[in-house]
């Protein structure tokens, strides 16, 4: 186990050869070398005191250790130790990404450690599942487990543990959809994310104003629609009474008709046949 992590020794040396090959820098130059070699040698004792931690079993400690390291000096070359704690802790998944992280970063490294890494993701890869996902919508956002993998097509298969996992998928204008998912050691899962278009019915549609209405501004209030005979409140005054109105008008009508015969009694034009009277 020890010879998983002193690898990372070398990784972290310096090039003595390049660095007398090179010529006094200026004075901001020379600081920023100064910080960059400070804290170089202070993850270099975070990586020792990770390679005694893994030693004695203490894996949480050593991940803990190296990581610390790597935020303070982040040499891809720390990818490496990473990738050998996460396996010694039983996390496949994670140590295969910080392999496949160490061979992307990592240029200018021993073939031997290489190798390694590659040799490591390939027996870590027994204990793992792969899941292809797969779609007839393009930039369906899709997630699995809450971690975001990114939109459709997604065009390589997703590396996980086995088990049941969330798989969920949304896009502007359709329905969110989530799947529970099971995927075994060893084999590869294929699912389809398809969400339903949303669609309104009548009862979601906003309600429409008749094209003749006027449209009123903001806060006006409507009079109530009144009927052929509204009612007219109990407590009303007697002058808002219909019934008081209607004995006001017969009054007028029998007064003014009165008046009228009283007045044209005894003045009645006169015919061929003699002056008519009225009889009672």
């Amino acid at each position: 186990m020890r010879a998983a992590l002193v690898l990372a020794v070398f990784l972290l040396a310096p090039a003595p050869a390049q660095a007398q090959a090179q010529a006094p820098a200026p004075a901001r130059a020379q600081a920023k070398a100064q910080d960059a070699e400070s804290r170089r040698q202070a993850a270099k004792s975070l990586k020792d005191a990770a390679a005694s931690a893994f030693e004695g079993g203490q894996y949480d400690l050593a991940l803990d250790r190296l990581a610390q390291a790597y935020r303070i000096f982040p040499s891809p070359n720390l990818l490496y130790n990473i990738g050998r704690v996460q396996a010694a802790r039983g996390r496949p998944l994670e140590a295969v990404t910080a392999f496949e992280q160490f061979l992307a970063d990592a240029k200018e490294v021993p073939e031997a450690a290489r190798a390694d890494a590659r040799a490591q993701i390939q027996e870590l890869d027994k204990s793992l599942g792969r899941l292809v996902i797969a779609s007839e919508l393009a930039g369906v956002r899709v997630a699995l487990d809450g971690q975001a993998v990114g939109l459709t097509p997604v065009e390589r298969p997703l590396r996980t543990a086995p088990g049941e996992h969330t798989l969920a998928a949304d896009k502007s204008g359709y329905r969110p959809l989530a799947l529970r998912v099971a995927v075994r050691a060893g084999e590869t899962t294929r699912v389809r994310v398809d969400p339903k278009p949303i669609r309104l019915t009548p009862a979601d549609e906003p309600p429409t104003t008749p094209s003749h209405a006027a449209a009123l501004p903001a806060g006006t209030e409507t009079a109530p629609t009144q009927g052929p005979a509204a009612a007219t409140p109990a407590d009303a005054p007697l002058y808002q009474r219909w019934w008081f109105w209607g004995l006001i008008g017969a009054a007028i009508a029998g007064v003014v008709t009165t008046v009228a015969v009283a007045s044209s009694g005894d003045s009645l034009p006169d015919s061929k046949l003699g002056v008519v009277r009225p009889q009672f």
